[in-house]
């Protein structure tokens, strides 16, 4: 049996469709997917990472200050990991449209730039060093209020862990 080209052409489609319809992870539904910590491990991790940053940016060690120099350079080379890492999470989870509009993302997006005006204000002119007129205490309640806003996404990502819940008390002291 030979096939002409239209036929071959819409049996690999039809194959092709077939294959992928099967092939559709199971989080593609919406409700069937469960959370769980590793899902959302790196938004946790950033707001773990936010309380070091306070402690350095209390320090009167110029080395401190340094250090959350470098890092936050190395944190603003990609400003777009965390909002984007929360949106493919809040897609797959479910929500199939408005991803970008659902206030999980925009939490993590407020987060983002809190943190980078921290850096802005600590080094405003790119130098890598310490600028004179740094504020301290206005740094250290931006990453506060960062802090607050990576909570308020892992209190609405429904999932339960000690860690998470670890977390979420330490930003109440």
């Amino acid at each position: 049996m030979t096939f002409t080209r239209r036929q071959a052409l819409i049996t690999g489609v039809g194959s092709s469709a077939t294959l992928l319809a099967g092939a559709t992870p199971a989080f593609a539904k919406k409700n069937d997917y469960k959370p769980i910590l590793r899902d959302v491990d790196p938004i946790l991790s950033f707001g773990k990472s936010l309380s070091q940053l306070k402690t350095k940016l209390k320090s009167s060690d110029p080395n401190d200050l340094q250090q959350c120099v470098v890092g936050l350079e190395i944190f603003a080379q990609d400003p777009s990991f965390y909002p984007t890492f929360a949106r493919n999470y809040v897609l797959k989870i479910g929500v199939a449209t408005g991803a970008d509009d659902d206030e999980r993302v925009k939490a993590i997006i407020r987060a983002r730039d809190d943190i980078l005006a921290v850096k802005s204000a600590i080094d405003n002119d790119g130098d890598r060093t310490v600028d004179a007129s740094f504020d301290s205490a206005a740094a250290v309640s931006l990453v506060a209020d960062a802090q607050l806003r990576v909570g308020d996404f892992l209190t609405s990502c429904g999932v339960k862990d000690d860690s998470i819940d670890h977390f979420l008390s330490s930003l109440k002291q």
